[in-house]
């Protein structure tokens, strides 16, 4: 799958923001992160996704909170892909 979501963002330091600046960052447009991998989970809060995939084992896991997310995008398999080693999700259920 395919998720695109806003990122956190903070504007300034220890010191003082010129209130010109804060207002350009305060109103600006909030960045899109995309993230592409395989659907562990989705719950009442997030998507769960990782990157890897391997036989009972799976890559780092990103979760990716329902609130921030802008679209989603799943992904199918093409004719030319044969392999069968997808994340079966808990219990073994396919996600």
């Amino acid at each position: 799958m395919e998720v695109w979501w806003y990122d956190a963002e903070t504007c300034g330091g220890p010191g003082w923001v010129d209130r010109d600046d804060a207002d350009d960052y305060i109103y600006g447009d909030l960045p899109v992160i995309k993230s592409i991998g395989f659907l562990c989970a989705i719950t009442d809060t997030h998507y769960a996704i990782t990157d890897n995939v391997g036989h009972n084992q799976i890559g780092g896991v990103t979760k990716i909170p329902l609130g921030m997310v802008k679209e989603v995008y799943y992904l199918e398999r093409t004719s030319n892909d044969t392999h069968d080693n997808q994340f079966r999700g808990r219990h073994g259920e396919g996600h």
